[in-house]
């Protein structure tokens, strides 16, 4: 990451998606980093893993932005996806727990 080489990083946020190896990714920077969507996945419980994963990958990932794979989860309603995502990102949940959570209503 080259944020340094302008006049300031200051309030600088990456935007990047999750891929394999998003340790090394946060680890390539200190600007914080929010998790993009990606692309539409049939499974919402692999966007769940990858959320999970992509926040414990670093302290500088701090968050998700999220679209069409909450938006349009199937059959599931959107709400529930949305909730699942909280309990991920916020309260450190595992996936498929926090669907069952997000799924009860809370």
């Amino acid at each position: 990451m080259v944020a340094a080489v302008g006049g300031s990083s200051l309030h600088t946020w990456l935007k990047l998606p999750y891929c394999e190896g998003y340790e090394q990714v946060a680890g390539a920077t200190s600007c914080p980093i929010l998790m993009l969507g990606g692309a539409a996945r049939e499974s919402r419980h692999t966007v769940l893993e990858e959320f999970a994963a992509g926040t414990r990958a670093g302290p500088n990932v701090r968050g998700c932005l999220v679209g069409r794979n909450v938006l349009y989860p199937g059959a599931l309603d959107p709400a529930v996806m949305a909730r699942a995502v909280v309990h991920v990102v916020r309260d450190d949940m595992d996936p498929t727990a926090a669907m069952e959570q997000a799924a009860s209503g809370d």
